[in-house]
């Protein structure tokens, strides 16, 4: 009989993660990031909807070194993964302030506006971009 530990591990995919290595689900980065408790924001995906994502940028990480969309992006063996990195903040900040036709910094950070924004998103906007907040 098979070992069952095994028989889960089969088709998985050997990832580096914010330096940690991983084995994720065969599929997009997001989905298999976030089915293992790594966290990146996004505003266009929805996991129901197989076309949504891609558009925002918010969900943006690092795969050997060059900037892609996590949402629409496959997860590849033996690929580096950075989630988090100070330009990865700033990046997913004004990426989601352009998409959402306001620029955060303008918006203040006791404005009603800005407390909608992060009822929203599934990140704090004062987090990602500390003077905000």
């Amino acid at each position: 009989m098979a070992d069952p530990e095994q028989s889960s591990l089969a088709g998985m995919v050997p990832v580096n993660v914010d330096g940690k290595d991983l084995l994720l689900k065969p599929g997009r980065l997001m989905t298999s990031l976030l089915e293992v408790g790594v966290e990146v924001p996004y505003r266009c995906w929805h996991p129901d909807i197989k076309q949504s994502g891609g558009r925002c940028r918010v969900c943006m990480c690092t795969v050997n070194g060059r900037l892609v969309p996590s949402c629409v992006t496959e997860v590849q063996p033996g690929t580096n993964v950075v989630t988090q990195s100070p330009m990865l903040e700033v990046l997913r900040a004004d990426a989601f302030a352009l998409g959402s036709g306001k620029v955060a910094h303008d918006v203040g950070a006791d404005s009603p506006a800005l407390k909608d924004i992060e009822d929203i998103v599934p990140f704090k906007v004062g987090k990602i971009r500390p003077d905000l907040g």
